[in-house]
């Protein structure tokens, strides 16, 4: 793994670190058809721009589009297998820079998400962290919307809305 910004620097890499490394990759591989969709568009600025409303994320941090410290990430992705919600939560760190050293992650719960409905829908979440296999959430209804509650994760969770009944 890159541990310097032009050269490689050989070094053990301690079990822990291997421990996370390894469910990140994992978990990039098992969802890889989704996150690497190449027919997929960010629409991130699109569907959580207030304006919009297709999809609004409720949490007890402040929540962002773009990549800041001190707030939950949001990004929405539109592509073959329907929508994908990526929240990385930075609301505990004082930076993003890659070689930095960053806080622990803690667990962030009471994150809601408000999905306008299209077509009857499937919702899933994962996490690398806690729930690395799709969980099926029950939306509540509320007008033209679906609002789910995730499960808590500490750093990244991932929520995938689809058309298509999910085996």
């Amino acid at each position: 793994m890159l541990t310097d910004p032009y050269y490689v620097r050989h070094a053990d890499v301690q079990d822990a670190t291997r421990e996370v490394s390894r469910r990140y990759y994992d978990f990039a591989v098992r969802y890889g058809d989704l996150l690497f969709d190449p027919t997929a568009v960010d629409a991130t600025r699109t569907h959580i721009a207030p304006e919009t409303q297709e999809v609004t994320v409720a949490a007890p941090v402040p929540v962002g589009t773009d990549c800041v410290a001190g707030a939950l990430w949001a990004r929405v992705i539109r592509g073959a297998h329907g929508l994908l919600v990526s929240l990385v939560d930075l609301s505990s760190q004082s930076d993003v820079l890659w070689k930095t050293p960053k806080r622990p992650p803690r667990p962030l719960a009471d994150v809601r998400l408000r999905i306008q409905q299209t077509a009857p829908t499937s919702i899933r979440f994962a996490s690398p962290e806690s729930s690395p296999s799709l969980q099926r959430l029950e939306p509540e209804p509320n007008g033209r919307h679906d609002v789910v509650t995730l499960p808590p994760f500490s750093t990244w969770g991932l929520v995938w809305v689809s058309d298509e009944e999910v085996v």
